[in-house]
């Protein structure tokens, strides 16, 4: 149906009764106008009527050529429909055994991020740096023994300008390995600093050797103001001073 040509024929006709109503009234009926007036409207009533409405007309080949392409897929067989439901049930369990799996690696992850050894390694990574300006690693040994809770921490130092620069820096190194130490909560005992250097003997060979050995106990940690101690007492305080290099004793 027409919507549009139905409303116009049926307000045609609907007029044409009202003047027929109020020619009357009037005395002023024209039998002419009466008449064209209502069979116009009739006729577009009818003719709205009969024509299809422009939804109803497109809606019928896309309905027909759902059909159609319905007609075209084939029928699955049995052997068709079980191999498709056990693709979906394997597609299904390894997504699930994916995220499970991965639900198990960040568990242990986090778990790993709370041992002490974890702790230890990143916060005196984070203190010392990776790499040590004489190339390779900066850290070479770190253990935490957790029967006897002691710490070993071995590293290189650091070469600088002067020779009393790289004393001071070396002092520096240590008392941060310290504080990083102390502010992870891991419970301890003694830590022992071991800082190694290339030492160059009288014939010219030069040789990583071992410059500082020193031992601090927790007591002694704990004493520590770290935000206001002076680095040149950083083997004063030491509990045992197992080796100094001569050339590490001090400033000049």
């Amino acid at each position: 149906m027409d919507i549009a040509l139905f409303i116009i024929g049926f307000l045609l006709f609907v007029g044409s009764l009202v003047y027929l109503v109020v020619s009357l009234i009037k005395k002023s009926f024209t039998k002419k106008k009466f008449i064209g007036a209502l069979a116009s409207g009739f006729v577009l009533m009818i003719i709205g009527l009969s024509i299809p409405s422009s939804t109803e007309t497109a809606s019928e080949p896309r309905q027909a050529e759902k059909e159609k392409e319905k007609e075209k897929e084939p029928e699955l067989t049995p052997e068709q429909i079980a191999a498709n439901e056990k693709a979906e049930t394997d597609k299904k369990a390894k997504e699930e055994a994916e995220s499970k799996a991965k639900a198990e690696e960040e568990a242990k992850k986090k778990a790993e991020q709370e041992t002490p050894d974890y702790k230890l390694k990143q916060a005196v990574t984070k203190a010392l740096g990776k790499e040590s300006n004489r190339e390779g690693d900066k850290i070479t040994k770190l253990t935490f023994d957790q029967e006897t809770g002691n710490i070993l921490v071995n590293f290189k130092g650091d070469e600088n300008f002067t020779e009393n620069m790289t004393i001071t820096g070396v002092q520096l190194d240590i008392k941060d390995t310290l504080k990083a130490i102390k502010t992870t909560g891991v419970a301890f005992n003694n830590i022992n600093i071991v800082v190694s250097y290339s030492m160059v003997d009288q014939y010219g060979n030069a040789e990583e050797s071992k410059v500082i050995d020193l031992d601090y106990s927790k007591d002694t940690i704990d004493k520590i103001n770290f935000d206001n101690f002076n680095t040149d007492n950083i083997y004063t305080v030491s509990d045992i001073v197992n080796f100094v290099h001569q050339a590490f004793v001090g400033k000049k």
